[in-house]
């Protein structure tokens, strides 16, 4: 289930580039940041072009697990990644690295996939699966033709000490001053989705940009999801959606 707050409808996962109004055959580049619930949102992006029947890659200009099966590329072969597209209509695509995770395909070859109008959805950073993330100096590495940023925080940090579910935590311990052993507020969550140093970080140039307040799950995290919305939306900071991933869905 995705809830866009804006105009307070609610979606299925599978509809979601209806949700997010973006058009057939546009072709865009997303970028995805952030914390808890990224390469899931890739997922169903990815999932949502592939059952319009219009090609896609899947990829990340950092690190990400490396996936398995038979549609995944792990060298930089235009050949192979030709042959998997017209066979599978989607490819995920990385160069193996150490610890059993993928690093970013070469420049030349996204920009291929951008002269072929293929949609591309991007990870574009990583939080060793922790639920926010503080972003540093080099933090995210933005596709220069990102089309759509999606932030992603979770919600699941709600009344969780600060220093264990944040990555990069001294980070965000000087920013919002509090202490490791602090809890985690909706005021705290706010102000990490807001702060141009935080979730939104590198995005000023992107014309689309979007917040996911993942695993909206329980009155508690929806009502707090809600106000977070609220205060993102007074400042006019992108579109807000919280969102909430059936077990078959979560990668």
């Amino acid at each position: 289930m995705i809830y866009r707050c804006s105009d307070h409808t609610r979606w299925e996962t599978r509809d979601i580039l209806s949700m997010l109004q973006i058009d057939r055959g546009s072709a865009p580049v997303i970028s995805i940041a952030g914390g808890g619930g990224k390469t899931t949102t890739a997922f169903c992006l990815k999932r949502g072009f592939a059952e319009r029947k219009e090609p896609v890659l899947l990829t990340t200009t950092t690190h990400m697990r490396r996936p398995t099966g038979p549609e995944v590329l792990l060298e930089d072969s235009e050949t192979e990644f030709q042959t998997k597209l017209k066979k599978y209509g989607w490819v995920i695509a990385g160069l193996p690295v150490e610890n059993g995770k993928i690093s970013s395909m070469p420049d030349t070859f996204l920009e291929k996939r951008i002269l072929e109008k293929i949609s591309m959805v991007i990870e574009a950073d990583g939080a060793r699966c922790l639920p926010v993330k503080m972003p540093e100096a080099w933090e995210p590495v933005l596709h220069p033709q990102t089309d759509l940023f999606v932030g992603v925080i979770g919600l699941d940090a709600l009344g969780q000490p600060l220093g264990e579910i944040c990555f990069r935590r001294n980070l965000a311990a000087e920013f919002l001053e509090k202490d490791l052993d602090e809890k985690m507020t909706w005021e705290d969550l706010a102000r990490i989705a807001a702060a141009p140093e935080g979730l939104m970080k590198g995005t000023e140039h992107i014309r689309r940009r979007l917040v996911f307040l993942n695993k909206a799950e329980g009155k508690e995290r929806i009502e707090a999801g809600k106000k977070i919305a609220s205060y993102l939306q007074e400042r006019k900071i992108g579109e807000v959606y919280l969102s909430s991933y059936g077990e078959e869905e979560r990668a």
